[in-house]
């Protein structure tokens, strides 16, 4: 059934563990609270409109994952996790304001500009680069937002692709 009405060029998208829908296409990032509570309609007449549920003006990536970190002090919130290029953008959307941090990523493929697939597993994000260059994993004890700085291990193989759907 349908939920919910999108805003169109939404190509970035990720569920947190708490249920909450995250859509990125190019500027804004909207959010849909606990997905699983909406009601389902067997057409889109009477469903939510979410087209303008913008909750940040940012820039996070081709694609995002989600994940549950102490990245900030005491306590786990919720962070957004995207690339592009050389760069992780990190977006809390947690435990306080939105805020983005963008940081090197230190030991991604140099030749990768276009991250189209990201997942996490657990308390893994991976990566795969669209030039068919690996699949990437950020290492969370890296990621140090007053430096600006997170790492990355080359995790496995990938095949090259031009339309990465995560």
């Amino acid at each position: 059934g349908y939920v919910a009405r999108m805003r169109k060029g939404q190509y970035s998208a990720t569920f947190d563990s708490e249920g909450n829908y995250y859509s990125w296409g190019g500027f804004k990032l909207r959010k849909i609270s606990k997905v699983q509570n909406l009601k389902a309609y067997a057409s889109r007449r009477g469903i939510l409109d979410s087209r303008k549920n913008a909750i940040a003006k940012l820039k996070v990536g081709a694609d995002m994952a989600a994940i549950n970190a102490n990245l900030e002090g005491p306590g786990a919130k919720t962070y957004l996790v995207g690339l592009r290029g050389q760069t992780a953008n990190i977006v809390r959307v947690s435990g306080g304001p939105v805020k983005q941090w963008s940081l090197r990523a230190k030991g991604l493929n140099k030749a990768c500009n276009h991250w189209g697939s990201a997942w996490s597993f657990k308390t893994e994000v991976y990566f795969t680069c669209n030039k068919g260059k690996g699949v990437y994993q950020l290492d969370p004890g890296s990621v140090n937002l007053k430096t600006k700085q997170a790492k990355f291990y080359k995790a496995g193989d990938s095949a090259q692709t031009n339309s990465n759907d995560g």
